[in-house]
């Protein structure tokens, strides 16, 4: 607080959004291509459909990365 202007509000916390459907739709397509495509235990057409709504939609890109982590995780600890 010492260092900082006495105007600037320090008080509220405030979050930060990560552009998840730009990330998944182009930077990491390959890869989470590779991982839903190495076999999963969900059905592939609702992978599919998930993966090509999920740029356009933030509550749909949000979907799509906690599969990516579910089947990561899934993969991690050899379950099926």
């Amino acid at each position: 607080e010492r260092y900082l202007p006495a105007e600037l509000d320090i008080t509220r916390k405030q979050g930060f959004s990560i552009p998840l459907g730009e990330w998944l739709g182009s930077t990491w397509r390959g890869a989470v291509d590779d991982v839903l495509a190495g076999g999963t235990m969900l059905d592939a057409r609702f992978l599919r459909q998930l993966m090509s709504v999920a740029q356009r939609s933030k509550i749909d890109a949000d979907r799509a990365f906690t599969v990516l982590a579910f089947e990561l995780w899934r993969r991690e600890y050899q379950l099926s």
